[in-house]
């Protein structure tokens, strides 16, 4: 029972230093050129250099987050079971969210209302067209910010929920649990299977601002985006496996909580290559971002 009443300080520390990180990531932004309505932007921009840190830190941060989660969440789940398990969660994560969403909406339409070149009146014309399109409304459900920068916790709160399902379903038909080889040696399936989203998960944000991006997209709508909540599944549930394996108490190099990590410094590689091959996107990026806010000046 002694794994029971370990408390995991590594691993607490390492989730709040990948939180704190957070705060660099986004006052980076003002000194990367951003073509987007109401984002501050710093008089000595240099995206050559502060782009390489964004990307550094966008390419590993919230999977380490994720994947630090799912520990965790398997962690309560052992010790207290799933209703417990639902309980602390949702004090912990839902009544935050909720709590904090509205201060994020106040502040959010003040910071835009103070932009002089917001197009409302297109955005308006916009969002009235997209009622009747089915489609649309997917895309506004998906992509409008409702959930803002607490996304994750969103996120977080449905990938809780799969855990609760793919438990009953363990326990239902009795399956095995996984091998330990899977845990000691990540970089037979881990990396294969999150390496390409890794790259090209960006692509899409990275034409709009201007600049190659490594790491997934960030979605704040109430509808969850099904290829960025599977990719971060995957980090989770790695997560959620390594709890209980002996070997994994002891971070050594060949530890696999140290060795998860490996397909991030590689992204950053990648993205070196792909900054020379996507340069010529800046300019492209900013007539599409621009376009699709309605601006015309």
């Amino acid at each position: 029972r002694l794994l029971d009443k370990k408390r995991y300080h590594d691993l607490d520390a390492l989730r709040g230093f990948a939180m704190l990180l957070g705060i660099v990531i986004h006052g980076l932004l003002s000194f990367i050129p951003l073509p987007l309505p109401g984002v501050p932007q710093d008089i000595n921009q240099n995206p050559e250099v502060y782009g390489y840190v964004f990307n550094f830190i966008h390419g590993f941060r919230m999977q380490l987050f994720f994947l630090i989660s799912g520990f965790f969440t398997a962690m309560l789940w052992r010790k207290k079971g799933l209703r417990k398990l639902f309980k602390h969660r949702a004090k912990r994560i839902l009544v935050p969210l909720i709590i904090a969403m509205p201060i994020l909406w106040i502040f959010g339409i003040a910071v835009v209302g103070m932009d002089a070149e917001f197009p409302f009146a297109e955005v308006e014309a916009k969002f009235k067209e997209s009622m009747n399109n089915p489609l649309a409304l997917l895309a506004i459900g998906i992509m409008a910010p409702v959930t803002v920068h607490l996304w994750f916790l969103y996120y977080l709160l449905w990938l809780i929920l799969g855990f609760a399902v793919v438990i009953k379903l363990i326990e239902r038909f009795r399956i095995k649990p996984v091998s330990s080889r899977m845990i000691r040696s990540p970089w037979l399936w881990l990396v294969p299977l999150t390496l390409l989203p890794q790259i090209f998960n960006g692509l899409y944000v990275g034409l709009i601002m201007g600049f190659p991006i490594i790491g997934p997209d960030t979605f704040g709508g109430v509808i969850p985006w099904p290829p960025q909540l599977i990719y971060y599944a995957v980090f989770f549930g790695f997560g959620s496996i390594c709890y209980g394996r002996g070997n994994l108490t002891r971070p050594s190099v060949g530890d696999g909580r140290l060795v998860s990590f490996c397909p991030f410094p590689l992204c950053c590689w990648v993205y070196i290559g792909s900054n020379c091959a996507m340069g010529h996107s800046r300019r492209a990026g900013r007539a599409t971002s621009r376009k699709l806010f309605g601006i015309t000046s």
